[in-house]
């Protein structure tokens, strides 16, 4: 099975985002630095070689995950300012 790896940053909404889709980790993870190996069906996160999450791959282009943090960020607004702290 092949796999690959990318270096991403949680976001202060505590998701990762792969190939325009975004998955969750828990929330102490947030702004740190996180290792994503994904398959052509799941996705696993990991932070300094611990498992932190998995789930199925996203494939859906329409209402995925993206679409639910857009609308979860317009009912929980957040500043410029106040999330570059």
């Amino acid at each position: 099975m092949f796999a690959e790896w990318r270096i991403c940053r949680v976001s202060i909404d505590y998701h990762v985002e792969v190939e325009a889709h975004c998955y969750s980790v828990p929330h102490r993870f947030v702004r740190a630095e996180v290792e994503v190996r994904f398959t052509a069906r799941t996705v696993e996160i990991f932070h300094k070689g611990e498992r932190i999450a998995a789930d199925l791959r996203s494939n859906r282009l329409n209402g995925s995950g993206m679409n639910k943090i857009v609308r979860s960020r317009s009912a929980t607004p957040w500043s410029i300012k106040r999330s570059n702290e």
